[in-house]
């Protein structure tokens, strides 16, 4: 009686152990690349069936091209089975040029177009050292322009005003070609930054609605062969 007492005790008490969990895992759209982190960290494809056991709280994140990443704090019992229904949302133009206007390059790396996000970045941070440089140009030849005009203003003799006159005149001119140059430059930082927000909203790529299709025959109720083509997204 002892021997068969000891017995049962174990398998009380490894019986759980021995449970086969599965989580299974869909999603719309399916083809989704799934992230589990946590006691243990898994990788998988939906839909997706998992045998492991998992217990405790898992970090999952679901991502698939076109769309936003899905993330969530999932909590799992052990031997437990557990279905996980992920939807994600499409990204949109509008979020895409939402995006570049805040940063030029963002709205096309949001898109996952990352070369030409890295060009319109490229292209805003240079035209923007261009303007940079060219307004500090002009405020410095207006600080010498104001000052030439303090002298000229202070001169004491009518001989050493005509000999500031022409200076300031020069002066003048030099601050004025500056102010052209730096609206110039701020212009073009502008249309940089217009056109990226353009990009970002008229070249945005459309989804892939079908990754494929398979050809197949099948019978019909009358008896003949039916030709079949079934997609696969």
């Amino acid at each position: 009686m002892n021997i068969f007492f000891r017995v049962a005790i174990t398998l009380l008490v490894f019986a759980p152990a021995a449970y086969a969990q599965t989580v299974t895992i869909t999603s719309v759209p399916g083809n989704c690349t799934v992230y589990l982190s946590g006691e243990i960290d898994l990788v998988t494809t939906t839909p997706a069936t998992i045998t492991e056991q998992l217990a405790g709280t898992f970090i999952v994140r679901a991502v698939r091209p076109g769309y936003e990443d899905w993330v969530s704090t999932v909590v799992f019992s052990p031997n437990t089975d557990r279905n996980l229904v992920i939807e994600l949302s499409p990204k949109t133009r509008a979020k895409a040029a939402l995006r570049s206007l805040i940063i030029p390059g963002w709205g096309q790396y949001y898109s996952g177009e990352k070369t030409r996000s890295f060009l319109w970045g490229l292209a805003a941070l240079s035209t923007g050292v261009v303007a940079g440089v060219y307004e500090s140009r002009y405020r410095d030849y207006k600080a010498d322009w104001i000052d030439g005009k303090d002298r000229f203003d202070n001169a004491g003799t009518v001989a050493e005003k005509e000999r500031l006159r022409a200076e300031v005149m020069r002066l003048q001119d030099r601050a004025y070609d500056a102010e052209t140059d730096r609206r110039w430059a701020w212009g073009l930082v502008g249309g940089v930054w217009a056109t990226n927000v353009l990009d970002a909203l008229v070249f945005f790529p459309e989804e892939k609605r079908f990754a494929g299709g398979i050809l197949g025959v099948k019978p019909a109720p009358d008896g003949s062969s039916l030709l079949t083509l079934t997609f696969t997204y």
